[in-house]
């Protein structure tokens, strides 16, 4: 009965190929799908019961196995999918490029277009500060200018003043002639013109200086505000 049971043993492990039995004379070292069945064992009594409540469960100790036809089947599925992956990612890669370029370019475009503007803004704004350095230069010189100007006016209406008084005390002491000398003669209407003349010199003196004093006025106010731009 003992070499019966040996025998089917033997028969059954070389039927399955997972399945190597382990020495006799060593202690039993599971290493195959059956080392969470079968414990270790060191006699051939206790290998034998091992083998023999192994095969009666054989579902639990060996799993179920594919054919190489689904290994294949699946193996190829998985190529596909990392195919197609591969082809996704490589589309997002390019596209991505793409924008970069664009972006960049569109970038080194936006920034010429501001440089260029800069530098006119610059160019435009020097010449205008240096036309505005010019005028400030200019009205700064016509103030100078008008005040000198308004000076030698004013010297001159007052230089006005004495031959004013000298006719018209001429003309009152020829008023306090008497009798057959109080006439009037060609020196009287001298007089009277020189009068008249001296007068409208002083006021046609008295109203440049006037003007003077508005266009300094004027001339003032256009420093203020080209200082204020400058």
């Amino acid at each position: 009965y003992q070499r019966r049971v040996r025998g089917q043993l033997l028969q059954s492990a070389l039927v399955r190929p997972s399945f190597q039995l382990p020495s006799i004379r060593e202690p039993v070292q599971m290493t195959s799908a059956y080392s969470s069945v079968l414990p270790s064992y060191g006699s051939k009594r206790d290998v034998g019961k091992a083998l023999l409540q192994t095969l009666g469960h054989p579902s639990d100790a060996v799993r179920d196995r594919k054919a190489p036809t689904d290994w294949n089947a699946a193996l190829n599925m998985h190529v596909r999918l990392s195919d197609k992956d591969k082809n996704k990612a490589e589309t997002q890669r390019d596209a991505s490029n793409r924008l970069i370029k664009e972006l960049d370019q569109k970038t080194k475009s936006k920034q010429s277009e501001i440089n260029r503007r800069l530098q006119d803004r610059i160019t435009t704004v020097a010449y205008w500060k240096q036309r505005l350095n010019t005028e400030h230069a200019a009205i700064c010189q016509e103030i100078t200018n008008l005040t000198m100007s308004k000076q030698k006016t004013q010297q001159a209406l007052a230089s006005t003043e004495l031959p004013t008084e000298v006719s018209t005390n001429c003309l009152k002491n020829r008023e306090n002639r008497e009798a057959i000398d109080l006439v009037q003669d060609l020196v009287d209407d001298e007089l009277i013109n020189e009068l008249n003349m001296l007068s409208e010199v002083q006021k046609l003196l008295s109203t440049r200086i006037n003007d003077s004093d508005m266009r300094l006025r004027a001339l003032n106010d256009c420093k203020t505000a080209l200082e204020y731009d400058i």
